[in-house]
């Protein structure tokens, strides 16, 4: 169905009055093949929920859908955006396994980041 609708032009960015787009919705249930269909389209990966400041990861990870999170962070999504608590992604989890991941790949970014920073100072 997702498939057919994308195909007809359906906007995989359409939201409801709050922000809540359909990649926040197909993270926070757990649809893996439907997270990367939107991907796929041009779903806006850092899209924020208006009344909690949250992304489809903060979604997929306090909801521990370890597969989702994957495929949200190999799309590169935002792992530093914090919801209006304060909370990023790796906050809310309560999984030992995705705390690991969310981790590494935040140490992978830093370091990419860092990495960056040293080049341009070398270039100066």
């Amino acid at each position: 169905v997702t498939e057919a609708l994308i195909s007809a032009g359906a906007d995989v960015n359409a939201s409801e009055q709050d922000n809540w787009t359909p990649l926040h919705h197909a993270a926070s249930v757990g649809h893996p093949e439907i997270v990367r269909l939107l991907l796929i389209a041009g779903a806006e990966i850092d899209a924020r929920y208006k009344p909690d400041g949250a992304t489809a990861l903060h979604y997929s990870s306090r909801e521990g859908k370890v597969e989702i999170v994957k495929i949200l962070l190999e799309a590169n999504a935002d792992l530093t955006i914090k919801d209006k608590h304060g909370k990023t992604a790796f906050d809310l989890t309560k999984d030992d396994t995705m705390r690991e991941l969310l981790r590494s790949v935040g140490n992978f970014q830093a370091w990419c980041c860092y990495r960056k920073l040293l080049s341009r100072k070398s270039v100066q």
